[in-house]
């Protein structure tokens, strides 16, 4: 004598929560997701919404290049002064001060200084 055999499907977002709920496969961004149809209904919604109104980038992502310790070495000149906060390099004092109390907060030497 054969027995019968039932496959469940159970939703994943009902199973985290530890509840037992049947629930049907979705493929989304080429993943499946099983979801009940309270679960479903929002993200098919959503979905639909990018289908209607979305795009896809197709442009690589570009990534921040920080630039090399040798390559920053080379930009600075001889007799040049460097940022201590970020290492930027400045001619002379004044543009070396202008730029850290601006891009810093940091006041020099000489702030509110009386004679």
């Amino acid at each position: 004598m054969a027995d019968e055999v039932v496959i469940q499907t159970w939703c994943d977002i009902c199973m985290a929560e530890e509840l037992k709920t049947t629930g049907e496969p979705y493929r989304i961004n080429g993943s499946r997701v099983d979801l009940c149809t309270e679960h479903a209904g929002p993200i098919t919604t959503a979905l639909g919404l990018v289908e209607k109104y979305g795009w896809i980038d197709k442009s690589p992502a570009k990534a921040a290049k920080a630039p090399s310790q040798a390559l920053e070495a080379s930009r600075a000149a001889p007799g040049t002064l460097r940022c201590p906060e970020c290492g930027k390099h400045y001619k002379g004092p004044q543009g070396l001060g202008s730029h850290r109390r601006r891009a810093h907060g940091i006041l020099g030497a000489f702030h509110n200084r009386t004679a």
